[in-house]
């Protein structure tokens, strides 16, 4: 409610048309882009593409360390692992969180479509009461990183859209791509989802 009552003031001082002739997409980019896209590894992203970068280079570096099976982790190391053959960690680092701004932006804003929100309401929400609380400890744990659970959350949230669209085929295929990411992500988005649809879906007569 606070949201919209900040929003509807703002709106007064006509920024909305404005704001409105702007593509949700690019709002979302642009803030996700400004607080994300940089060449710095977090301590995550450093294990992991090391991990990935070991699995598609067995001979990079003789170490029984850096041997870990990918288990569901495969398609995260098999993507990153070729593109850390060719291309320094910084270079797949920039470009990976690039790709990932883009698919958060595209599918963030579809949801954002879904719920009604204004533009101006995306402009609250998202650096305002998402980016700064995105868990409780240990910091952000959604977006943006380059790991195999902030892949997996992508894939998550189209399967949530489609789920809030009754398209519940295309939101299993999501989750089960999700899931092959990180089967953590994959498995408990599964579970939840489908409490709702046994909660909340009135069966057809």
């Amino acid at each position: 409610k606070m949201i919209f009552k900040i929003s509807d003031f703002l709106l007064r001082l006509d920024l909305e048309k404005w704001l409105e002739s702007i593509p949700k997409t690019i709002i979302v980019f642009f803030i996700l882009a400004l607080n994300y896209l940089t060449f710095d590894l977090n301590g995550n992203e450093e294990q992991y593409m090391l991990y990935a970068k070991q699995f598609m280079d067995p001979n990079w570096i003789a170490s029984s360390y850096l041997n870990e099976f990918p288990g569901t982790r495969l398609l995260y190391q098999c993507i990153i692992g070729f593109f850390l053959k060719y291309f320094s960690f910084e270079m797949v680092l920039f470009f990976s969180r690039l790709a990932l701004c883009l698919g958060f932006a595209h599918i963030l804003s579809k949801i954002y479509q879904v719920l009604k929100f204004k533009n101006i309401h995306v402009l609250l929400h998202l650096p305002v009461l998402f980016l700064l609380h995105q868990s409780l400890f240990a910091g952000s744990w959604m977006l943006i990183s380059v790991e195999p659970k902030g892949i997996a959350y992508v894939f998550i949230l189209y399967a949530v859209y489609h789920y809030m669209k009754t398209n519940y085929t295309a939101m299993i295929l999501f989750l089960i791509i999700g899931s092959y990411f990180h089967i953590l992500v994959g498995g408990y988005a599964f579970a939840f989802l489908m409490l709702c649809l046994f909660c909340f879906e009135k069966p057809k007569q």
